[in-house]
């Protein structure tokens, strides 16, 4: 007896002495030859015989097989537990009756937990009915295997996606005994849709070189693929099995034995293995078939032990490589050998460190202290191919230990995800360019989910924009509709249902910041969908367009309201007028008036004591007149000094009235601009809607007559429209017409006013006066068509036509009169001539063609006309003085503050205008104003002439006073050039005045 067994056999032969049965029990025996072979013995004790009866058979060749099938068992737990792929056993029930570590990671549960569970318990519910039909295939052995993606849900309630593949393991009989799964987690390739058509494009080409018969055969059954080596396997071409209905394979991912009879009668034996596959867009299975004809006897029991190892190594997509303790290669895969593009033979026994980028050293050793710790992971890791290219893996490792727990090396899962690494690499760049182009951008990026409830992404410009940090208004998603205008929250909510329903909507909305700033934004937004078309989110970019709105708000005021007042302008006036007009059609009780203000010369003010006092005068002016109305009335600036004021809803005539008395009684109080009183006032246009009008402009025009009326009525004051005025502009535009027809049709002639000297009564000379000859009005004087030629620019060619007419006329008396060849005309210029940039060229033009010298010709100016364009004028003048023209002012002392300006211009002689001439008496008022001007020209060293001199009263005074000379209706009125010449033919008889 075995010395190992004498202790257990002992203690059985005493159970057997006390009664106690034994029916079963082994142990060992030597034989002669020193070897010991196995028995097992049925033995009975009869106590009252005191007999032991025993049967002993012979099973050391069972042992043997045992001991064999125990060694195979061990190497295959080995693969099982230590496998990176995640694999389970469970019974027909479904019931898990074992698993390795690869799915306890896979699925966060402990060996022991799993076990309590079933395969349902760990399966998402809308994936077990699949599953079921499949399963029932296995069991009515439709099919032997089946592979499908499924997903898990771990502990921790999280989804993973798993390649899971399903095999019916099955007794010698044939009947199911368990079912065999294996996943591979591929959460992280399942959108990988690329990653995988090329994968099944490297399946082709491999499929289409490897030795053995390699065929893909649809689900009807019909061979879509057959390689090289199935072609000679079958013994026929492949016009005859392409799409030859050859029938369903069975053995799913099982290696099954078939029989193939080939035409010429062999018959081959195969070793055929399938997986289901996806070929060309479709399902498909694809089948490996290896002849093993030669090998057909081998051990049965021994061959289905190596094919449970092949199925696992061989079939693999992914690379399998075991190194030892030394870091030396002894086991790699075809597929491990392809990734890296070397033979297998050519690995093995190569140390892991030659296939490893030598950067990654440090961390490949860390890695290998891990495991020898027994620590089994999953990382991303970076191969060096035979071609020097990078390959990027996701490495599964297990440590490999002996029953002693010794480390003999490790087990590595290697899946090429080189593909996938360059796909993450270009999202991350441009997830780098998207975000650095959301950062520097100054709009607003959102995202949020489909109802609105949580912010999913949000752009550092919100925090300006919105005046709270990115957390803030990431943790309360309510905060930024809390932040929309009160009066816009219901325009967004509804643009936030309606993108919903078409899938995208702009609007503009305003935003209160927490600092009460009020900012305007333009929202425009999208909705996202998945590939099932479900809304997933809403994508939206809301621009700040404060400043814009601003703009557009103010280029609206602008475009209606007067810069300098900000007064409403002639555009915003006249839609009020508009307004008004039809208020009244609606309401005929109804009564507006509209007046028309231009202040009296203000062009006086604002050229002497300049346009920045002039603006300042007109804004004073806006304020008091402002102030001086209705809440409901308008004031508006035309332009220039023009005002116009629509008074609404008032009883009568009498309340326009009221007003403008008003205004003017304001405006008689000084304006303080300065440290200077300035004093003005306005001329008064008012029209009231009691005349039916149908156009603002119309009522308008008529104001404006009314002012022009009360400018001729005096100034400072006000007139009211009637059909007379109207009827006054009409007539004053036919003469308007009239005055351009006659300049065309030379209707115009001069007439001479003589100018005496009133110390001796000689003659000095002629103011040139012009005369219109109207064909049908007779003579028109100069009062009534200058001003209209002055307003409508005629001035510039009458004026023009009066020089040269009154210089060639002179030349001709010069020759004609040797005796008077000292005479001089006098010529009035306007300030239209003066403004005329070509003013100096004409007259020297003239001058030249008439051949008159220019002492003898002087030019007239007024002194407001001097001082409306001061400094234009002062230039023209000096260039006139240069040429020896006489220059003289017109009208003085009826002008505005000229005294303090006078010396500064090039004026030879003063002439008193005649409103003082004619009023003078001894002594009175009037002829100390004369006396003064006088005084004043002896003192500036200038000539003085009287004008409109009609009595010998005042002739006697003007010449006590010092006046040289004088002209009047008293020496002569203006003539025509005939009677000018019978005056110098005869001499004239001023000499018989009463002259000393």
């Amino acid at each position: 007896m075995h010395p190992d067994d004498e202790t257990a056999t002992r203690q059985q032969l005493e159970n057997l002495t006390q009664g106690k049965k034994v029916h079963y029990f082994e142990n060992r025996y030597r034989c002669q030859d020193g070897s010991y072979r196995w028995l097992t013995w049925t033995s009975v004790a009869n106590v009252e015989e005191k007999t032991i009866y025993a049967v002993a058979r012979d099973v050391t060749e069972w042992k043997k097989i045992e001991a064999a099938l125990r060694k195979s068992e061990e190497k295959f737990r080995l693969l099982f537990d230590k496998s990176p792929t995640a694999m389970g056993l469970a019974n027909m029930e479904g019931k898990l009756i074992n698993v390795n570590q690869a799915l306890c990671q896979l699925v966060g549960y402990t060996p022991e937990e799993l076990l309590t569970k079933g395969c349902a318990d760990i399966t998402h519910p809308d994936d077990l009915a699949r599953e079921k039909q499949l399963f029932n295939q296995l069991l009515s052995g439709e099919i032997n295997s089946f592979r499908l993606e499924k997903r898990y849900i771990t502990k921790s309630q999280q989804i993973i996606y798993g390649l899971h593949q399903a095999t019916l393991i099955r007794d010698i009989e044939g009947h199911p005994l368990h079912l065999l799964g294996q996943t591979i987690d591929i959460t992280q390739q399942i959108n990988q849709t690329l990653a995988l058509q090329e994968s099944e494009e490297r399946l082709g080409r491999i499929i289409s070189t490897i030795s053995d018969g390699l065929l893909v055969i649809n689900t009807q059954g019909k061979v879509r693929f057959i390689n090289e080596a199935g072609i000679n396997l079958f013994g026929r071409s492949t016009p005859q099995l392409m799409n030859h209905p050859l029938g369903l394979p069975l053995g799913n991912d099982q290696p099954t034995e078939i029989f193939i009879q080939q035409p010429q009668g062999k018959l081959i034996i195969a070793q055929m293995r399938v997986a289901d596959i996806t070929w060309q867009g479709e399902s498909a299975y694809l089948v490996s078939l290896r002849d093993i004809t030669e090998h057909y006897e081998a051990q049965q029991a021994l061959s289905e032990s190596e094919e449970k190892y092949r199925q696992i190594v061989e079939t693999a997509t992914e690379g399998i490589w075991i190194i030892d303790q030394d870091n030396k290669t002894t086991f790699v895969n075809q597929q491990m050998a392809q990734m890296l593009g070397y033979e297998i033979e050519e690995m093995m026994d190569k140390n892991l460190f030659d296939f490893v980028d030598f950067k990654d050293n440090i961390r490949v050793q860390q890695k290998i202290q891990e495991r020898r710790q027994g620590i089994a992971e999953t990382h991303d890791f970076k191969f060096r191919c035979r071609d020097g290219k990078e390959l990027w893996t996701i490495v599964s490792t297990n440590p490999l230990f002996d029953s002693q727990g010794n480390y003999l090396g490790s087990l590595g899962m290697i899946t090429d995800i080189s593909q996938r690494k360059k796909m993450e690499q270009a999202l991350s760049e441009s997830e780098q360019r998207l975000e650095g182009i959301l950062t520097s951008i100054q709009d607003v990026v959102w995202s949020f989910d489909a109802n609105f409830s949580r912010l999913i992404y949000l752009n550092p410009a919100a925090q300006i924009t919105f005046g709270f940090s990115l957390e803030k208004l990431s943790e309360n998603s309510h905060l930024w509709l809390n932040l929309i205008h009160t009066d816009d929250q219901e325009i967004v909510q509804y643009h936030r249902q309606i993108v919903k329903e078409i899938g995208h909507t702009e609007y503009k909305y305003r935003l209160v910041r927490n600092d009460g700033q009020i900012r305007w934004l333009s929202s425009r937004m999208r909705c996202v969908y998945d590939e099932k078309g479900d809304l997933i989110r809403i994508d939206g970019i809301d621009s700040d367009i404060t400043e814009q709105k601003r703009a557009e708000e103010q280029l609206q005021y602008n475009a209606t309201h007067d810069p300098l007042t900000n007064l409403p302008n002639r555009i915003l006036f006249m839609d009020r007028l508009e307004h008004a007009i039809e208020r009244q059609k609606r309401y005929p009780k109804f009564t507006f008036a509209v007046l028309f203000l231009d202040l009296d010369e203000f062009k006086v003010i604002n050229d002497s004591l300049g346009h920045a006092i002039g603006d300042q005068l007109l804004q004073e002016i806006a304020r008091r007149l402002q102030d001086g109305l209705r809440g409901n009335d308008t004031l508006a600036r035309l332009g220039g000094d023009e005002f116009t004021i629509l008074l609404e809803d008032i009883e009568d005539i009498k309340d326009a009235i009221k007003i403008a008395k008003r205004i003017h009684l304001d405006l008689t109080k000084p304006f303080i601009l300065e440290e200077q009183s300035i004093f003005i006032n306005t001329s008064i246009g008012i029209a009231l809607s009691s005349s039916g009008y149908e156009k603002a402009s119309e009522i308008l025009r008529d104001a404006d007559t009314a002012m022009y009326r009360a400018k001729a009525d005096g100034k400072a004051c006000y007139a009211i429209f009637d059909r007379k005025m109207h009827e006054r502009a009409v007539r004053r535009l036919q003469l308007e017409t009239d005055l351009r027809i006659g300049i065309n049709k030379q209707e115009f002639s001069l007439y001479y006013q003589p100018i005496i000297s009133l110390e001796n009564g000689d003659l000095m000379g002629f103011e040139a006066l012009i005369r219109w000859h109207h064909p049908y009005k007779n003579l028109i004087s100069p009062g009534q068509f200058i001003p209209i030629a002055e307003e409508t620019g005629l001035i510039i060619p009458i004026g023009e036509w009066i020089l040269k007419e009154a210089c060639q006329q002179l030349k001709k008396w010069h020759k004609q009169f040797p005796n008077y060849s000292h005479l001089k005309v006098g010529v009035n210029l306007s300030s239209k001539q003066l403004k005329y940039t070509n003013l100096i060229d004409t007259i020297d033009q003239i001058l030249k063609e008439s051949q008159l010298d220019s002492k003898h010709l002087k030019v007239e100016i007024t002194e407001t006309l001097l001082m409306e364009n001061l400094q234009a004028a002062t230039e023209i003048l000096l260039k006139i003085q240069e040429r020896d023209i006489e220059i003289c002012l017109d009208d003085f002392g009826t002008g505005y503050s000229s005294l303090s300006y006078l010396h500064r211009f090039p004026v030879n002689t003063l002439k008193i205008d005649r409103s003082f001439v004619m009023l003078m008496e001894p002594n009175n008022e009037n002829s100390e104003i004369v006396r003064a001007i006088v005084s004043l020209a002896h003192i500036l060293g200038l000539d003085i002439i009287a004008e409109g001199v009609e009595t010998q009263l005042q002739l006697d005074q003007l010449r006590r006073l010092g006046c040289e000379q004088g002209q009047g209706y008293f020496f002569a009125k203006p003539l025509p050039p005939e009677e000018v010449e019978n005056l110098l033919k005869n001499s004239p008889m001023w000499n018989g005045f009463d002259f000393p």
